[in-house]
């Protein structure tokens, strides 16, 4: 599974890290809260992005967080850009990312499965 660097103006937007994922979590967790509370999947999440403008400004500080980490950037440079690149932005990382953390859960969850098979 390889992932591509891409450029989003003058920024390059880079697969996360492990680490990156780590410190991303509680961000995640917040933003699958929200969707399940507004009855929105993720694919209406990737799909629908700029029509849900009531839902994006409710995670807004969550999208900060998430682009500034995966830029290896401050939240303060991240609120500083027009609007068109923080959506740009926010979707790259999403097509980047969302498919390869559905891919690494489902390898871990089969190895839970055949480990605690063979237990007692």
């Amino acid at each position: 599974m390889e992932f591509n660097t891409e450029n989003v103006g003058n920024y390059e937007v880079n697969p996360w890290t492990w680490g990156k994922v780590k410190k991303l979590y509680p961000h995640f967790k917040t933003i699958y809260l929200k969707c399940k509370e507004n009855n929105i999947t993720l694919n209406d999440l990737k799909d629908n992005l700029l029509n849900m403008s009531d839902f994006v400004f409710s995670i807004s500080d969550i999208f900060t967080e998430i682009i500034a980490i995966t830029l290896n950037t401050d939240k303060e440079k991240v609120d500083a850009l027009q609007f068109e690149v923080i959506i740009q932005l926010f979707l790259v990382i999403i097509n980047q990312n969302l498919e390869y953390l559905s891919n690494l859960l489902s390898p871990i969850q089969e190895i839970i499965k055949r480990v605690t098979k063979n237990l007692p």
